[in-house]
């Protein structure tokens, strides 16, 4: 008799969390899912399960639940990952991952500091 571990790919938790990403992915952002005796059927697992499993993707703010209200999936942020190991300009990382950046104008401007800014600065 062979054991499946809940490591491996065809354990029926991680067949569970594949398909609630798919589900999620696919919903657009804003819309509210199944309710969750919906989903559990759909799903063929417990309630029990589906909310265990469904707290991996709330805690990533994939999703966001609302006693008495739903499920609804959260509008996702593009973010750039980066990492001291590559050396890479943020224009080619944010090209890479498909986002537009741009460079705005820096504008520098010396003023002197009147009594009222020295107070909300703590200075002299």
């Amino acid at each position: 008799m062979s054991v499946i571990k809940k490591n491996q790919p065809n354990h029926p938790y991680n067949r569970l969390q594949k398909s609630l990403e798919e589900l999620i992915n696919k919903t657009p952002a804003g819309n509210k899912l199944p309710s969750e005796p919906e989903l559990a059927k759909m799903l063929g697992v417990s309630r029990a399960t589906l909310r265990e499993g469904m707290r991996t993707f709330d805690e990533k703010g994939m999703i966001r639940r609302r006693q008495g209200v739903g499920t609804f999936v959260v509008p996702q942020v593009r973010v750039i990952e980066a990492g001291l190991e590559v050396l890479e300009s943020i224009e080619r990382r944010a090209n890479r991952i498909g986002l537009a950046v741009s460079m705005g104008e820096l504008e520098i401007t010396e003023i002197l500091s009147g009594p009222e800014h020295s107070e909300k600065l703590e200075v002299e």
